[in-house]
């Protein structure tokens, strides 16, 4: 999972260098939006309260279960939609292209957690409890992201998604 987050790190890196090719001076105030614009700090502080969650259990859940499916449904999926949809095929297919490995990491995530409450049953209630804690927070950062995937009911359509991810393994997704 590691390599292939490195590989979507590439591919922008790859793309930003290319756009850079067409305006060597882009004034896109990445860094800034992501340390200041409000829409962001909510994603900010997710990943910040994850990055310091040292129950390792917790922390995959948090993450693989809760942050990852819900950014990677806009930024691989709904985003991609949208770029193609307003003519840009390029990032649509290169973003799309990243969301095979979301899918791969879905299911070994999906399958480990499987192994988990096979082992004992009441695990469920403990990933339970972890998504009860995340899957909001998760939900309500993308909230503010929404125009990335088109606008009003993205959140809708991503917890919709959630749903049937966490269903899978009889763990109920919170309402936003």
């Amino acid at each position: 999972m590691t390599a292939d987050e490195v590989r979507r790190i590439q591919r922008i890196a790859q793309r930003s260098a290319q756009l850079r090719m067409v305006d060597p001076n882009p004034d896109d105030g990445g860094r800034d939006a992501w340390q200041n614009a409000s829409a962001w700090q909510p994603l900010r502080e997710t990943i910040e309260r994850c990055l310091v969650t040292y129950d390792w259990g917790e922390a995959l859940v948090a993450l693989n279960l809760c942050i990852k499916p819900v950014f990677d449904e806009l930024f691989m999926v709904e985003l991609p939609r949208l770029a193609k949809t307003e003519g840009d095929f390029f990032l649509g297919q290169l973003l799309g292209s990243l969301d095979a490995d979301c899918k791969w990491h879905k299911e070994w995530t999906i399958r480990a957690l499987e192994t988990a409450i096979e082992d004992d049953a009441s695990n469920r209630e403990v990933i339970q409890g972890w998504v009860d804690a995340w899957a909001p927070k998760a939900l309500r950062a993308a909230a503010p992201l929404e125009r990335f995937g088109g606008g009003t009911g993205t959140v809708r359509t991503i917890h919709g998604s959630l749903s049937k991810l966490l269903d899978r393994i009889g763990v109920e997704a919170p309402e936003p």
